[in-house]
């Protein structure tokens, strides 16, 4: 007869390694992807800012992999510097947040390795007209359905004032299977 005795140890916390995790879930086959989530932008700004959205392509993310996400706009006026912030809201609970330089690029990681978005930046300064965004955005394959309902709402200011209010909404898109014929 033996007895042994437990008792817990030390728990060494791991480092999330957020390009390992996208590595491998880039390795997934297409079979084995959560989906798309579908992105729609709208405009918020008033008359006082001066950049309005038009529009966002492509209007879905698949889950797992890297998407290229383009904003387009419109500015009023040359923007020298600003910042921006993200809000990240599940209905009306804001559940992360970000901040960043417009003019230079940034990374905002979400919560438990559910995904990033990584902002290009623009080249300032940034003559009046037309102007794209680019961002890269990664959703983890394993993010429920229940959660890819959320809006994104963006706001940036910079020395010329307020320079953009947008809001993305998502939903949950068309499973992969679906979709392929």
């Amino acid at each position: 007869c033996a007895k042994i005795a437990t008792s817990p140890g030390a728990v060494e916390e791991e480092e999330f390694d957020e390009e390992e995790f996208d590595k491998l879930q880039e390795e997934e086959s297409d079979e084995m992807l959560g989906g798309k989530i579908n992105l729609a932008i709208s405009d918020c700004g008033d008359a006082a800012t001066h950049g309005h959205v038009s529009g966002i392509s492509p209007t879905f993310v698949t889950k797992g992999k890297k998407s290229v996400v383009t904003g387009t706009g419109h500015l009023d006026t040359t923007v020298t510097d600003g910042s921006f912030d993200f809000d990240i809201k599940f209905g009306d609970m804001s559940v992360h947040k970000c901040t960043g330089d417009i003019c230079g690029p940034s990374k905002c990681s979400f919560p438990m390795g559910t995904g990033s978005i990584v902002y290009h930046g623009l080249n300032c300064p940034i003559a009046e007209g037309d102007v794209t965004m680019d961002f890269d955005v990664r959703v983890s394959r394993i993010v429920p359905k229940e959660f890819e309902t959320l809006t994104i709402e963006l706001q940036s200011k910079g020395s010329a004032g307020n320079l953009l209010c947008a809001k993305i909404a998502t939903s949950p898109g068309a499973m992969d299977e679906e979709i392929s014929v």
